[in-house]
């Protein structure tokens, strides 16, 4: 009885259990339904949880794009060698000269990573931080993890309540007034927006006071994000949905169906005339089918023109390719890949995620003026490059033989291509006049002429 509330509840109450749904929304009531939800329950990002991401992995993952943000404002004038700061943009009429958005912040080790390095360089003052983080569990572990990070570098973080403001913010500033750091988070990317760029915002205190550089972070977000799968029936195509099941009881109470007509998400989300050209049109075979993520095209489009307005970059690390899948959809529940549907048996006990199309993200960027996506390139090379065999050299120097020997094997678990060296893939969209940011570079560049 509760699955079938969990699953079919709708914001008005219990709809008719006969009502089918598509994967999309089951996805999302999987994972942030406010009760049974996935990820609003426990942590679920260290080894004791169902999986470990690279951050949790090692401490070099975080550092190593720590150093790409420093080359970043390097690369586009904003960091000021002499005052080792970063400089204040012309137009900005608030401390802030820098803000970052993580998405998904998990425990916030990636950010606390990225923090020392900044640190390091001076960067904290005048740094503004914003997280997107839907679980109330999730936020508060973040906060406190982070707060006592700052602590060792005489931040002292207060949170700043207002009570005559009605937003879902939850925001720390610094005790001490002569310092500009700030920490806010918020339930939903369009809360942020709501926030910063709203018409009253603007009408009140200007359109240029929050101009500064915008430095987007998702990692091992866009797997996360509902998708859609249709199939072609060789007439037209239907959507994939989930109904109740009709097997006997003690059975998986839930299964996939594809409809027999064209559902309103194939005219909305997927858009056949559009998607596909005539020639692919004429070549699809009965069967065939294609997931899609439509939230994560909105939001890549509404990120590029946020940097767009205030320059930045958007740096996306997930596993994934550059073209679209028809079956990727995997489930994990007590440290196991869950196989076929059976994970519709165990809602809101599982981890959902499918991978990521990159050629789509770049797509939806494409579509903003000024906006440049660049070719992907796998993690291993990424980090390589970047010289993370260095930085492991750098600590082995310092260590006893037992902790080199769990670097090493981090080390390795982050670059080989048999681990997450290869299917993991870091993505850069930035402004076309900023020019190539290393080691993203133009494949055109990478051609060897004799």
């Amino acid at each position: 009885g509760r699955r079938l509330v969990f699953f079919f509840q709708a914001e008005d109450g219990i709809r008719d259990f006969c009502l089918s749904r598509g994967l999309g929304d089951v996805y999302k009531r999987q994972l942030l339904h406010e009760e049974h939800g996935y990820y609003m329950k426990k942590d679920v990002f260290n080894a004791k949880g169902d999986f470990i991401t690279s951050p949790e992995i090692s401490q070099m993952f975080g550092e190593i794009l720590g150093v790409w943000i420093v080359m970043f404002l390097e690369k586009i004038g904003m960091y000021d060698e002499k005052t080792r700061s970063i400089r204040k943009h012309e137009q900005s009429t608030t401390g802030k000269r820098l803000s970052l958005i993580e998405f998904g912040p998990g425990r916030g080790t990636l950010m606390s990573d990225v923090l020392r390095v900044l640190q390091q360089f001076n960067l904290l003052n005048g740094l503004e931080i914003n997280f997107i983080e839907f679980s109330p569990f999730m936020r508060k572990l973040q906060q406190d993890n982070l707060t006592k990070l700052l602590r060792k570098w005489d931040y002292w973080m207060k949170f700043e309540h207002n009570p005559t403001k009605k937003n879902k913010m939850e925001k720390f500033t610094c005790e001490d007034e002569s310092k500009f750091l700030s920490l806010r988070w918020f339930p939903m990317y369009e809360h942020f927006l709501h926030e910063d760029f709203g018409e009253f915002v603007k009408t009140q205190l200007g359109a240029d006071q929050n101009k500064a550089p915008i430095i987007v972070i998702a990692h091992e977000f866009f797997d996360a994000l509902p998708v859609n799968i249709f199939e072609y029936n060789g007439v037209n195509w239907c959507e994939k949905l989930v109904n109740i099941s009709h097997k006997p009881l003690g059975q998986n109470p839930f299964e996939f169906f594809v409809t027999q007509t064209e559902t309103e998400n194939v005219r909305k989300i997927l858009k056949p005339e559009e998607t596909f050209s005539s020639e692919v049109r004429k070549s699809l075979k009965p069967g065939f089918n294609i997931e899609i993520s439509p939230k994560s095209l909105v939001l890549v489009n509404s990120l590029s023109e946020l940097i767009a307005k205030n320059d930045g970059a958007l740096l996306f690390i997930d596993y994934g390719e550059a073209h679209g899948f028809s079956n990727s959809v995997r489930a994990i529940r007590n440290h196991k890949f869950i196989e076929g549907d059976t994970y519709l048996a165990f809602p809101g006990e599982c981890d959902l995620s499918a991978y990521v199309n990159f050629a789509a993200l770049e797509a939806a960027a494409r579509k903003v003026p000024g906006i440049k996506p660049w070719p992907i390139i796998p993690q291993g090379l990424f980090l390589e490059s970047m010289g993370m065999n260095t930085r492991l050299e750098y600590l082995i120097s310092r260590t006893d033989s037992a902790t080199t020997k769990r670097l090493e094997s981090e080390y390795l678990r982050l670059v080989s291509p048999d681990e997450m060296g290869q299917i993991y893939k870091f993505q850069y969209i930035g402004l076309e006049k900023n020019g190539e940011i290393f080691p993203f570079i133009d494949e055109s560049a990478q051609t060897i002429h004799y």
